[in-house]
């Protein structure tokens, strides 16, 4: 009788023991499913992101001018195998050149940021000397020994700007500051001024002059014109006229991709048109956005609610 009965409880041991292996190999099969399908639907997602970008070089060069998609920001609503893409196109040519801009037009982005004038200075005369060929500190600039009086392993590059990641190395730059500017700066125009036709709203407020609300309405008049036709937009009365009146070659490229399961994705690249030769276009520049943006309609900054410069119409 002992041994039975010492029997019957290793069985039911054993049965536990397998309802326990049978039970964690069900959740994890389900884990492993549930990543699967993440990891498929983000691939999903991605890819038709990339096909968006692929769409907004398409529609750049289309030889109608009438239909042809201007690069001014105004975002462009389609579906694509299944998703919907929200696509941005801006001029390369209305972003403010780090290497070509002057003091002024630098002033007037770093005012835009509510900079106090101090640290406002500071950043301008750090941007000088950065792409200046010499070792002479410019007024509030910084050179190789500001560098290392902060404990930097590097100097002041005295060679124009290879990118826009590249301001991060300044001296007196934050992260908070570099995501408020890198919407807003380029290295690919070469140019001293700015296109406002093609200016994303960050580069506008650069202009002496501009405020939120002036931005906010050229913005706007802009995208309906884009829309409507008609005349273009002129800049309020009192902003700095001195403008570049044509486009480039070079765009930066916004795309959001939204799936049916609401799988997200969005990645921004700077393209290069080709005139001829097999490729279409040459990325210079990539990144994938970790947290896209709810909404990719152009908002100047100081008129936005929340953090975000663009939004996401839902309405397709």
């Amino acid at each position: 009788m002992n041994e039975r009965g010492v029997a019957l409880v290793i069985v039911l041991w054993l049965v536990v023991l397998l309802t326990v292996l049978a039970g964690t190999f069900a959740v994890a099969s389900r884990t492993n499913n549930l990543l699967t399908r993440n990891l498929y639907n983000t691939a999903q997602a991605r890819l038709a992101a990339e096909a968006g970008l692929h769409m907004a070089v398409f529609e750049l060069t289309n030889p109608d001018n009438e239909k042809r998609w201007k690069a001014d920001g105004h975002p462009h609503s389609v579906e694509f195998g299944g998703a919907v893409l929200e696509i941005a196109i801006f001029d390369e040519a209305g972003k403010v050149d780090l290497n070509g801009a002057g003091p002024e037009l630098l002033r007037g982005l770093m005012d835009s940021l509510g900079l106090p004038e101090e640290q406002r200075d500071a950043l301008v005369g750090a941007i000088m000397d950065w792409r200046d060929a010499d070792d002479l500190v410019s007024l509030n600039g910084a050179e190789d020994p500001d560098y290392a009086a902060a404990g930097l392993a590097y100097g002041a590059r005295d060679e124009p700007f290879t990118s826009v990641e590249e301001l991060q190395q300044l001296l007196g730059m934050t992260w908070d500051i570099y995501q408020q500017l890198e919407p807003a700066v380029t290295v690919y125009s070469g140019s001293s001024v700015i296109n406002a036709q093609a200016a994303p709203p960050e580069a506008l407020m650069a202009l002496p002059g501009m405020t939120a609300e002036a931005c906010q309405q050229f913005v706007d008049d802009r995208s309906n014109f884009a829309v409507d036709g008609g005349p273009p937009p002129v800049l309020p009365a009192g902003v700095a006229t001195s403008l570049a009146g044509g486009g480039g070659h070079t765009y930066s490229v916004r795309a959001h991709a939204r799936l049916e399961n609401d799988a997200i994705a969005e990645l921004e690249a700077v393209v290069r048109l080709q005139k001829s030769g097999q490729r279409a276009f040459t990325v210079l520049r990539w990144s994938e956005k970790p947290s896209p943006h709810e909404n990719l309609e152009p908002v100047c900054p100081g008129m936005e609610s929340d953090d975000e410069a663009y939004e996401f119409d839902d309405a397709v």
